[in-house]
C-alpha cells in the first residue's frame, strides 16, 4: 500500500484501529479516503479509485462470496486485535436472550449455522460456534 489509497469506513472499528495503532499500516499508506458505509467504498474499490479497503473479515468475505469473480479480491491480515460481535436486545429481555440462545444452540448442533455461514460468507471458519453461545 506504499504510495496508494486505502478506504476506510468513518467511525468504524476498522478505522479506529488505524489510527490507535499506525505502526501496522498506517505508516505505509499513501493517503486514505473515509465513507459512510462500506458498500460505498466498495463501489470506489472495483472502479479502482482507492487499491485497498479496511474492513472487517466477515463484512469482506461476505461482500467478496457475493461478487462474480470472487478471485480477482485478495484479503490481507492486517493483525489488529480481533473483535468480538453481539446481539443486541433489550437490557432485561431474558425471554429473548433465553430463545436467542438456544435456537444457536440448535443451529450450531445440527449443522444449520455452518451452512448460513458458508453461504452468506464463503467460510465456516468464520463463526466461532462456543463463542455464540456463552
Amino acid at each position: 500500500m506504499k504510495g496508494k489509497i486505502l478506504g476506510v469506513q468513518t467511525g468504524s472499528s476498522g478505522y479506529q484501529a488505524y489510527t490507535d495503532y499506525p505502526n501496522l499500516l498506517k505508516k505505509y499508506v499513501g493517503s486514505t479516503v473515509q465513507y459512510d458505509s462500506y458498500n460505498n467504498a466498495f463501489l470506489d474499490l472495483n472502479a479502482k479509485r482507492i487499491q485497498g479497503l479496511l474492513i472487517d473479515s466477515v463484512y469482506a468475505n461476505y461482500y467478496i462470496a457475493h461478487q462474480k469473480d470472487a478471485s480477482s479480491y485478495r484479503k490481507i491480515k492486517v493483525g489488529y486485535p480481533k473483535e468480538e460481535f453481539a446481539v443486541g436486545m433489550r437490557k432485561g429481555d431474558e425471554t429473548l436472550e433465553k430463545k436467542v440462545n438456544r435456537e444457536l444452540q440448535r443451529m450450531a448442533q445440527d449443522g444449520s449455522l455452518k451452512k448460513l455461514a458458508q453461504k452468506w460468507f464463503g467460510s465456516s471458519k468464520e463463526v466461532a460456534y462456543q463463542d455464540l453461545l456463552k
